[in-house]
């Protein structure tokens, strides 16, 4: 799914940073948040369910720009 929500940031002009969660030692890394969870300047958005609710609604936008993510 992560796939999915760095297409839409991209198609949108922004240029997202992704991170990789990966295994550790003692398995994989163990997370309360749904995955790929969001960031937006800093800012908890939370899963794709989020996301897409807030370009939907025409939050997203105002919010990346807000962070600097968009140069429009």
């Amino acid at each position: 799914m992560s796939r999915v929500v760095t297409q839409l940031l991209y198609s949108l002009g922004a240029n997202p940073r992704v991170v990789e969660l990966a295994a550790n030692d003692e398995g994989f890394l163990d997370t309360p948040q749904e995955l790929p969870f969001i960031l937006v300047g800093g800012h908890a958005l939370g899963g794709v369910d989020k996301l897409f609710a807030a370009h939907i609604a025409g939050n997203l936008i105002p919010q990346l720009k807000a962070a600097g993510a968009l140069w429009l």
